[in-house]
């Protein structure tokens, strides 16, 4: 980005040149990218006052040198000065150039660079004007001690919102033994004169905007071990000293706001303690992030995933990125990606979205997606996820050209798809019509079952090169599917409707052990049912998960159509 004829680049280079004769020569470890963050105490201030921003950089791996740039509304805040928070090296004076800033910093002699966690700078602006700004950390160039350097494009974001500082006069007027004619706690001018003491009301915030929230994070605790930290609906960082959530090891620990919430198990707190003693602990403190995307950076993730899957996709709010750490008092601070036990995350829905739709995902930076699912109740959808990233609560809808809003089974592909249970054959079709095989109807009980228990297929006509072979070899584990012989599953064989039915009973009874036994009478050609079968068939139409196709005709031996398939999963699920 900012360059200034490439001084700064000179004079990185320059100081790295004039070091390289004591640096080492060490291996380069694999380890995981290194990533820069930038956080606020507070993502709002007033004109006029001053706000620290910090840029922290995360699983950093001999970092010798780098250099960082940075963009800014200029016409919202100032800047006033940057300090790097490393010991030691040498800090290159800060470039400013018009709204752009650029800070560089090297290791000095035959050292490592930074490992693991460290803050580098921290940043002072002053308000200017009211109205939000973004602070954007764009390049960022590495060089590690052997003077292989690399280049990160693309980095954090922090919205700022600049409001009043509640300037204007209130009213003293005192009636004392004379006229106190005095300014309330505005920012009027003059302090008053008169010789009475006056007792008229001097403390209003006159004719002044309203100042912002200041009201100091709320920590609620119900007496059966969950503690709850309520945030303003500006704030997105929880920056507490953990004696305030205390050693208790069953604690839960719940962060939310308005549309948001975050719940930490007792596991993952522990996680975070690792081996401090309690002293170490009470004297650290716990920063959790919730930093929405600015809306271009989440337009354009969420593009790239349409056009990834060729899927219509909304967010309800926000996306948003996550992280946790624990500071310690010398300023070491550990960051927990991955959990032991899952954190529950949960979304508020926006009620004119369709929550059939809506499911909560994990959204990389080349815009894959990880579908987390979710259970959605009461406006709410929350899910239990295993690792911190970028998420968000999106309703997917995914069309078919052969599926049209007039097909019987419309509206139960489209819920089924969004769910990630039923793909298509293609991008763009899904051939409801088609005969399913014994193959995608298992994957179908896999997926809709979240069965993850993987097995081993001894089947010789399922290899482990096929695309089914984790649902079948999950789905016989588990006992609900069985094969055609002992050593063959038919996996492209089309699958019978009684054979349908029977599978879908077996993962029924999975669930439900004590599920009642229906003798009644399911269709008029029962007769027709194989033996081994009439009693699925049965228990099947006495929960509804079946009807006939034909009047009262169930027609056993019927080929299951890929449309079907999908309604009798969707009955199912509905139980």
């Amino acid at each position: 980005m900012l360059r200034r004829q490439g001084m700064m680049g000179k004079v990185l280079a320059i100081m790295l040149l004039c070091t390289i004769y004591l640096l080492p020569v060490s291996p380069v470890h694999a380890e995981d990218s290194p990533q820069f963050i930038l956080t606020t105490t507070s993502d709002s201030t007033t004109v006029g006052s001053e706000l620290k921003v910090s840029i922290r950089g995360m699983q950093l791996n001999d970092l010798y040198a780098y250099e960082l740039n940075l963009t800014y509304d200029s016409t919202k805040l100032q800047f006033k000065t940057a300090v790097s928070n490393v010991t030691g090296g040498f800090t290159v004076p800060t470039i400013l150039n018009g709204n752009q800033l650029q800070l560089a910093h090297t290791s000095l002699g035959p050292n490592r660079g930074l490992d693991g966690d460290n803050n580098l700078f921290t940043l002072t602006f002053t308000g200017l004007s009211t109205g939000t700004a973004d602070i954007l950390l764009d390049k960022i160039t590495l060089v590690d001690s052997q003077l292989n350097s690399s280049d990160v494009v693309g980095g954090s974001q922090k919205t700022i919102t600049i409001v009043n500082s509640g300037n204007g006069n209130g009213n003293g007027n005192g009636n004392g033994n004379g006229n106190g004619n005095g300014n309330g706690n505005g920012g009027g001018n003059g302090s008053g004169s008169g010789n009475g003491s006056g007792s008229g009301n001097g403390n209003g915030n006159g004719n002044g905007n309203t100042p912002p929230n200041t009201d100091p994070v709320k920590i609620t605790d119900d007496g059966k071990g969950k503690k709850t930290i309520e945030l303003p609906a500006a704030a997105n960082e929880v920056n507490i000293a953990l004696n305030q959530i205390g050693t208790d090891p069953q604690t839960h620990l719940e962060i939310k706001k308005e549309n948001l919430s975050v719940e930490l198990p007792p596991e993952v707190l522990l996680q975070l303690r690792d081996n401090l003693s309690v002293e170490q602990w009470n004297d650290s403190r716990l920063l959790f992030t919730m930093n929405p995307l600015s809306l271009k950076e989440a337009d354009t993730l969420i593009d790239k995933s349409q056009q990834s899957y060729n899927v219509d996709l909304k967010p309800s709010g926000n996306v948003y990125e996550f992280s946790l750490q624990l500071v310690t008092s010398d300023n070491h601070i550990t960051s927990l990606k991955n959990f032991t036990k899952p954190i529950t995350l949960r979304f508020k829905v926006d009620p004119s979205f369709n929550a059939k739709l809506v499911s909560i995902y994990y959204i990389a930076d080349d815009g894959k997606l990880e579908f987390i699912g979710g259970t959605y109740a009461t406006g709410v959808i929350s899910a239990e996820i295993y690792h911190f990233s970028k998420y968000a609560a999106l309703e997917y809808t995914k069309t078919f050209e052969d599926v049209p809003n007039i097909h019987w089974a419309k509206n139960v592909i489209t819920e089924l798809a969004s769910r990630h249970i039923v793909t298509g054959t293609s991008s763009t079709n899904f051939e409801p019509e088609r005969q399913i095989t014994r193959a995608e109807f298992t994957a179908l009980l896999v997926r809709a079952l979240h069965l993850t228990d993987n097995g081993n297929s001894n089947f010789s006509d399922v290899s482990v090169s096929d695309w089914f072979y984790p649902e079948v070899s999950i789905a016989v584990k588990s006992g609900i599917v069985e094969g055609k012989s002992e050593t063959t599953f038919a996996p492209h064989a089309s699958i019978t409707r009684e054979e349908m039915v029977a599978m879908l009973m077996r993962a029924y009874e999975k669930q439900h052990s004590n599920a009642a036994m229906s003798s009644v009478t399911a269709f008029d050609d029962e007769d027709a049912i194989s033996s081994w079968a009439t009693t699925y068939v049965k228990n099947a139409r006495a929960l509804h998960f079946v009807e006939g196709r034909e009047g009262n005709l169930f027609i056993p031996q019927g080929v299951g159509t890929r449309a079907e398939a999908s309604q009798v999963i969707y009955n199912f699920l509905g139980q």
